[in-house]
């Protein structure tokens, strides 16, 4: 009975793979760079917390064609640090 009642733990291998999946879907699906950039989580580094990872990803920032805003391409690499709940669904960035 007592087997059937714990929950098995995420391996630190799936752990990184699906906060960095789930970041990058994040970043991509934002309204605001749909369609301007293109965004690819490099690296994770996080905390297990009570309730959430505290994390902080390196993010390839991309936009393929120059437009009004841009006088030519970007090809930038960045930090953002996030909080991501156990579920991987609530995203809260810090910067």
């Amino acid at each position: 009975m007592l087997l059937f009642a714990c929950k098995t733990p995420i391996a630190p291998v799936a752990v990184d793979q699906a906060l960095k999946q789930n970041m990058t879907s994040y970043l991509n699906k934002d309204p605001k760079s749909l369609n301007k950039f293109h965004y690819q989580v490099e690296s994770v580094i996080y905390f297990q917390e009570a309730g959430f990872y505290t994390c902080e990803f390196q993010v390839r920032m991309k936009s393929d064609t120059a437009n009004k805003t841009l006088p030519k391409p970007i090809d930038t690499v960045g930090v953002m640090k996030v909080k991501m709940d156990k579920d991987f669904k609530v995203v809260s960035r810090y910067y």
